[in-house]
């Protein structure tokens, strides 16, 4: 039974936005253990059985997700599904609901891995004329740390760092053999293990960017379980004809990872993350040397 001002206005606008009457039953249930820190919240709504995803708050108001998801919804991809956008108004979008079972990675088989490795690489080879900015969604991390770094003055001496990065963009577009389509936020939440593949959600944070982009979640953990997972994800570019460099996935899954880390942290006043996201970025220094052996 719908309660709340906000659960009356979602229910209303998911309506309008699916085209159903006011005889037709509309089942809406809140998903409080999905809410997250931009102050989204997510909704499961249903009606004559068929089951939608609806997202409130922290859209993006831009052609681009339009763009992407008609793109997404022509790919054809044995192993993955892609949620369809049925439309947005407002604050509000309502995509298709996809079914799986979302686990933490760390409870992933070595076999999941690998099967989730090869449907990272066949998207990329799917998706490899798609148009997209590249790496736009790193661009604001110098200004949210500039931001950050004048309430903590542990972090001014960071200033030439923080300026740094405001390039690294184009620098990791630039080392790669070819941009690719890259997720960006490819982590538990937004992977639904089903039977004979993966659902893969939530791709408002999607860009063109290097190879291993989509990694960047692997890039903490051991050394030998990130080599291993670098292994697997060559192995499925090989297999759908694409080509990269160990030391280049290494070095774009580290450069994304950190990147992350360092605009949230800014962006929260995080100082755990923003730390976190200087331990990554000091791997790169040795990935980059890597990448420089001769091929």
């Amino acid at each position: 039974m719908l309660s709340s001002s906000e659960d009356l206005r979602v229910a209303s606008t998911v309506r309008t936005i699916l085209s159903l009457p006011d005889s037709v039953d509309l089942l809406l249930t809140r998903r409080t253990d999905a809410v997250s820190g931009a102050g989204r919240r997510f909704f499961r709504s249903e009606a004559k059985g068929t089951a939608f995803h609806v997202k409130v708050g922290g859209v993006l108001r831009d052609p681009l997700t339009d763009t992407l998801a008609r793109r997404l919804s022509e790919l054809k991809c044995a192993s993955v599904r892609f949620p369809k956008l049925y439309g947005r108004l407002d604050d509000i979008e309502v995509w298709e609901y996809l079914d799986g079972e979302a686990k933490s990675l760390h409870k992933y088989s070595p076999a999941e891995l690998k099967a989730l490795m090869m449907a990272v690489a066949e998207i990329e080879a799917a998706a490899s004329d798609v148009e997209l900015p590249a790496t736009y969604w790193m661009k604001p991390v110098g200004p949210a740390l500039r931001r950050t770094s004048n309430a903590w003055p542990e972090l001014a001496a960071w200033t030439s760092q923080i300026k740094h990065l405001t390039r690294w963009d184009p620098e990791i577009i630039g080392r790669s053999i070819g941009a690719c389509l890259t997720h960006n936020d490819l982590h538990s939440n937004n992977i639904l293990v089903r039977r004979g593949g993966f659902s893969i959600i939530d791709w408002e944070s999607a860009s063109l960017g290097a190879p291993g982009g989509s990694l960047r979640v692997f890039a903490s953990g051991p050394v030998q379980r990130r080599r291993q997972i670098i292994t697997w994800y060559l192995q499925g570019r090989k297999r759908f004809g694409l080509k990269a460099n160990p030391g280049d996935v290494e070095f774009s899954m580290n450069a994304h990872q950190g990147y992350w880390a360092l605009h949230m942290g800014g962006r929260q006043k995080r100082i755990d993350l923003i730390h976190r996201g200087w331990e990554i970025v000091r791997r790169l220094k040795s990935a980059s040397s890597e990448s420089q052996q001769p091929r």
